[in-house]
């Protein structure tokens, strides 16, 4: 089974932060609501994630196993985005575009290398504006990749207590989270001094995306008759169209964000049930090219400002369509000429080293 409308949908949310991103420290600022769309990742994560492994894990597969396959599955890209994001920042310093210290700069990769966050109180300007406490310094949207791989392990011991007490554990999170969007600290994790929030923010998105495979899956919808079912496509479209919409315009940020997190579920949900056959291509590139777009696009920003020496009030149009053009094409690489290359490599490394174990290694005396 291959959700291939959910693949183009997680394409487009990566480029829409890769827009607000890019556009974020400049007077155009044209999608000033856009990182709601890392919260409808955590709900597709949960979804795929449940779909792909939750059955493995009830019949046996060791935590060991499952982490390796998550780590082999996030961490290539993770790496690049890490190696080119130190590097161009390390360019920005010597060229007196940021007031990022060095030495910070190559601690702070240091301690991302492991995939941990480097927890600081620095005050830096960079593309024009002051960051305080980025935990990721040389790639900030990396934060929510470390929360990923958290959530996981979460998500392999949740198993273990029941449905029921998962879901209601959901939901109280959720409520929970749905407060602190009200109150407008509702898009946050990225930084030492909000960390805590991303907590709340991924397990509400991540189990969201759980329990919608669930009701998927469970049959309680008569998917063939249902009215879910029969406008499965406009309903999906709908939710779209407001996410693009509430994305572009300047509207109050906490009530529109909070519509935002209480709709993804719901895109999730419909957009499973959407077939399109002849998008289905298309559909599957934007979906491959999603994850590679996230964690590059933040490197090539810097790279953009190296050469170009544009951000804040200077960026024009066709810095930003420069930036997403090359932040595509160096996505399409990395996916051809890194990421698939490394994790087979990876995969096969990782039988090997189970095979040995199965047979026990040979011994020093032999």
């Amino acid at each position: 089974m291959r959700f291939y409308f959910l693949d183009g949908v997680r394409g487009i949310a990566a480029l829409t932060v890769a827009l607000y991103h890019f556009t974020q420290h400049s007077n155009l600022a044209v999608a000033p609501l856009a990182y709601f769309a890392v919260d409808l990742f955590f709900v597709l994560s949960g979804f795929v994630i449940a779909f792909s492994y939750e059955q493995k894990i009830l019949n046996g597969l060791s935590f060991s196993s499952f982490m390796t396959q998550r780590a082999i599955r996030l961490y290539p890209l993770f790496l690049i985005g890490l190696i080119l994001g130190t590097a161009f920042l390390l360019v920005e310093c010597s060229l007196g575009l940021t007031t990022a210290d060095q030495g910070q700069i190559l601690l702070g990769s240091a301690v991302n290398l492991l995939y941990v966050p480097f927890l600081n109180s620095n005050s830096v300007t960079m593309f024009g504006d002051v960051v305080t406490g980025a935990i990721f310094p040389a790639n900030d949207p990396a934060w929510s990749l470390f929360f990923e791989l958290a959530v996981n392990i979460a998500f392999f011991f949740a198993l273990k207590i029941g449905r029921w007490p998962l879901y209601i554990a959901t939901a109280a999170v959720f409520a929970v989270f749905l407060r602190l969007c009200l109150l407008d600290k509702g898009g946050l994790g990225w930084g030492a001094d909000n960390i805590l929030y991303g907590v709340p923010r991924v397990l509400a998105g991540f189990f969201a995306g759980v329990c919608v495979w669930h009701f998927l899956r469970s049959g309680r919808l008569a998917w063939s008759y249902g009215w879910i079912g029969r406008f499965s496509l406009p309903v999906a479209l709908a939710i779209i169209a407001f996410f693009l919409t509430v994305s572009f315009w300047p509207y109050d940020g906490r009530r529109v964000f909070t519509l935002a997190v209480a709709a993804a579920p719901f895109l999730v949900l419909a957009g499973a049930k959407v077939s399109l056959p002849r998008l289905d291509g298309f559909f599957s590139w934007l979906g491959a090219l999603s994850y590679p777009v996230y964690c590059l696009h933040f490197p090539m920003m810097h790279l953009t400002n190296v050469v170009l020496h544009q951000t804040g009030s200077t960026l024009a149009w066709w810095h930003v369509a420069l930036g997403l053009a090359a932040t595509i094409a160096l996505s399409q690489l990395a996916l051809v000429y890194w990421d698939a290359p490394l994790r087979t490599q990876l995969r096969r490394l990782l039988e090997h080293f189970q095979e040995k174990w199965r047979h026990g290694f040979p011994s020093g005396n032999a």
